[in-house]
């Protein structure tokens, strides 16, 4: 069985439609994250990059790889959280990007203190201390923690 249709019958099985147009419009993303090993419900095995996906009309819940999420679902979000893990893997003090930031914030993964600093690193005129620093590390971690599971 093809991977594309795999994913179409298995996401059509977890919709109120059975209309595979219609039942990709009830699906939202919700959260991403990296773990080796994973596999999509297209099929595809030992991916890393997953997306969360809830249904809006039965609250059904399902991870699929990043790439069927955009090319057959047209979601793109889990590129912001993506990019954002890789640069902290890469440098622990590097800047996540706007996006992702604003969902730790709504998700109330770090407190408005934590929004307020690491809102602080965005702004390049923004003088930081040590501390700030410190705190912005330690953020980063916890993030790398719970979002990359490799």
């Amino acid at each position: 069985m093809k991977n594309e249709y795999r994913l179409m019958t298995n996401i059509v099985a977890l919709s109120e439609s059975k209309d595979w147009d219609d039942a990709k419009t009830e699906w939202r993303f919700t959260n991403a994250f990296q773990r080796e090993g994973s596999e999509c419900l297209c099929g595809k095995i030992n991916i890393t990059n997953v997306c969360v996906i809830v249904n809006k009309k039965n609250d059904n819940r399902t991870e699929v790889g990043n790439c069927c999420v955009k090319k057959f679902m047209n979601i793109s979000n889990g590129d912001t959280f993506f990019s954002s893990i890789n640069k902290l893997k890469k440098n622990i003090k590097s800047n996540i990007t706007n996006n992702f930031l604003h969902h730790l914030i709504d998700t109330e993964f770090i407190t408005s203190d934590e929004y307020r600093l690491l809102s602080k690193f965005q702004d390049q005129n923004e003088k930081k201390t040590s501390g700030d620093w410190n705190s912005k590390i330690e953020i980063n971690q916890r993030i790398l923690d719970e979002y990359c599971k490799c």
